[in-house]
């Protein structure tokens, strides 16, 4: 199993680009005021974010959409495993309802993406990726969810 990794800086989840760079997920959408430095999840306290709309949700509050790893087609990213949500991106999630979750996500105070059809289009495609890689609907968070799983080339 491999464990995600943590900013020491910042406590918050990191992710790779497709060079294998570890970045906060905010950077990936041009908003981080330092660059990531990676350690081992468990290190540091975690900041746990929404990966759709990434809003801070305390770890009590947290649920998952159950997903197995893709790569995909918008961000030329692994997508690691099930996504972290806060409880309102969870009932747009369990509903089916990607519109919504990109309506959240644009208008997130978290994330300065441009409001534009392009990318609202990208935002929803990978939704959908997300969907057909869904292995349950979103659930509440459980202890041993802290994104951990075997991936080829990389993790989260």
């Amino acid at each position: 199993m491999i464990h995600p990794k943590v900013c020491a800086v910042c406590g918050q989840v990191c992710d790779r680009n497709q060079d294998g760079e570890w970045l906060h997920a905010l950077e990936l959408v041009g908003k981080s005021d330092h660059v990531c430095v990676p350690v081992d999840y468990g290190e540091v306290p975690t900041v746990w974010r929404c990966d759709f709309c990434h809003r801070i949700v305390p770890l009590e509050a947290m649920w998952t959409v159950p997903a197995t790893t893709f790569r995909s087609m918008v961000t030329g990213q692994f997508m690691v495993g099930g996504w972290a949500c806060d409880s309102e991106c969870a009932q747009l999630a369990r509903s089916l309802d990607w519109d919504g979750l990109v309506d959240r996500y644009m208008a997130s105070p978290e994330t300065n993406i441009p409001d534009q059809p392009l990318f609202r289009m990208a935002t929803r495609t990978l939704y959908q990726e997300l969907a057909a890689h869904m292995t349950a609907l979103p659930r509440p968070w459980q202890a041993g969810d802290e994104k951990t799983t075997e991936m080829p080339g990389g993790s989260r």
